[in-house]
């Protein structure tokens, strides 16, 4: 779902203050009246946007971090595209995402996410369905390796991961550097 005009003219207008943003639709109702409470307000816009198209103009920022949102992206690949055209050249990204459990811990990772993860989603959250979910998108969400060959394809540059937890999640570290080639292409018009 696109953002409205209105939405976008807003987030240029606070982009241009170098704020925090922060994207996730749940977090934007919760975090405002938080953040009001405690007088945290100042310097944290709030904006929606579709992570494949995300509402800023190109080499608009200088990092961009997400957690726990790439795996719920409907194409991934496009979702780094659009975080790599937003980023100003040396820009990073880094992002926190449930990953695949080492070796060591793999076996009894499964039987927990697969078996008691739901449960707790069942009878403690009374939305078993959700949590059921969360199991088979952690499941299916690449491997680590597999990130960083998505990251590399969408031009990053210097990935690299870190496992947390045995790797039960990781985060993914990659750079928009800008080669001179990449100008002298886009100057040159070879057909």
């Amino acid at each position: 779902m696109r953002a409205s005009k209105k939405a976008l003219k807003k987030a240029e207008i606070k982009q241009k203050r170098r704020d925090r943003i922060i994207f996730e639709r749940t977090l934007i109702k919760i975090l405002p009246k938080m953040n009001i409470n405690k007088g945290f307000i100042k310097n944290i816009f709030y904006v929606q946007s579709d992570a494949q198209y995300l509402a800023f103009k190109e080499n608009s920022f200088d990092h961009v971090t997400m957690a726990f949102g790439l795996r719920n992206t409907a194409n991934i690949e496009k979702a780094l595209e659009s975080i790599y055209r937003i980023l100003k050249t040396g820009g990073s990204v880094q992002i926190l995402e449930f990953s695949k459990a080492e070796k060591l811990i793999e076996k009894p990772y499964k039987v927990f996410l697969n078996n008691f993860v739901p449960f707790l989603g069942k009878y403690v959250a009374k939305d078993e369905k959700s949590y059921k979910y969360l199991a088979e998108s952690i499941q299916m969400h690449p491997s680590q390796k597999e990130l960083i060959t998505l990251m590399e394809s969408s031009k990053f540059e210097k990935c690299k991961y870190n496992n947390l937890s045995f790797g039960v999640v990781s985060i993914h570290n990659g750079y928009k550097i800008y080669m001179v080639t990449d100008k002298i292409n886009e100057l040159i018009d070879i057909t």
